[in-house]
């Protein structure tokens, strides 16, 4: 199941941003992004 970083975010109570962060630094992993 694919799920957007705001619904990821909220499930953890976190940001979109640290999301993003804990997916550059490789403890997430991202199945795809896209170009929007």
């Amino acid at each position: 199941m694919l799920c957007s970083i705001g619904i990821i975010a909220k499930h953890y109570g976190v940001s979109p941003s640290t999301i993003r962060r804990w997916a550059q630094r490789g403890l997430i992993k991202v199945a795809c992004r896209t170009f929007g």
